[in-house]
């Protein structure tokens, strides 16, 4: 048997590979077959039947699908080595002022939540270009959001008080088979483990800090 998984791009090499090898060790008789999706297109393919199950960021309007436990993934912000923020242990969301802003495509609800967010806290972007690679940021005309990367030629920095919240869970269509359901299970447990997310109304900052090797602080 095959169960077709839906995980967002930038979910990151090292989270999508133990989430596929803890499917495998808790449901051996089932293969997975995971494609990089975001979540407006995971939904469409959930609702036609191509995808069995998907790891989808919300908010999400999409009568028909099911979802399971929300996990909240707090990002920080992506610059350019160069940018004299860069220096800093952490950045206010304030502090972006004057810069463009990359934002991932094909995730509307989380565009609108995270720039009302930005707003609320002093940042309104010169400008948002939606885009799938850093390309902008690491030449020094745009800023990103997002869980810590090492990659030459940029920082990642925590935002201070951990403003922007990223709600995740999986999803399917109907009721979910059980290798759906041990998929949701191995995603939870992975996500907290290797992607520094937490249940959905946690405090993440103190209690990330001190593993360094989820590789995922804020």
């Amino acid at each position: 048997a095959v169960l077709r998984v839906g995980v967002p791009p930038d979910l990151g090499s090292t989270v999508i590979a133990a989430l596929i090898a803890g499917f495998r060790e808790r449901s051996p008789e089932v293969r997975p077959a995971p494609a990089e999706m975001w979540s407006a297109d995971q939904v469409v393919a959930l609702l036609d039947g191509t995808l069995d199950v998907g790891l989808v960021r919300h908010p999400i309007t999409a009568p028909g699908l099911s979802f399971g436990p929300v996990l909240v993934q707090r990002p920080g912000v992506v610059l350019a080595e160069g940018d004299p923020l860069a220096a800093l242990s952490s950045v206010h969301l304030a502090d972006l002022t004057g810069r463009r802003l990359v934002l991932f495509p094909r995730e509307p609800g989380l565009h609108e939540e995270t720039l009302a967010e930005c707003r609320r806290h002093g940042f309104v972007p010169e400008e948002v270009h939606e885009a799938q690679t850093l390309g902008l940021v690491l030449a020094g005309t745009a800023v990103a959001f997002g869980p810590e990367v090492t990659l030459p030629g940029l920082r990642w920095r925590p935002l201070l008080g951990g403003p922007l919240a990223w709600r995740v869970s999986t999803a399917w269509r109907g009721q979910a088979g059980a290798a759906a359901v041990a998929f949701g299970a191995v995603a939870l447990r992975v996500l907290k483990e290797n992607a520094g997310m937490t249940d959905d109304g946690t405090a993440p900052a103190r209690r990330l800090r001190s593993r360094p090797a989820s590789g995922f602080l804020a």
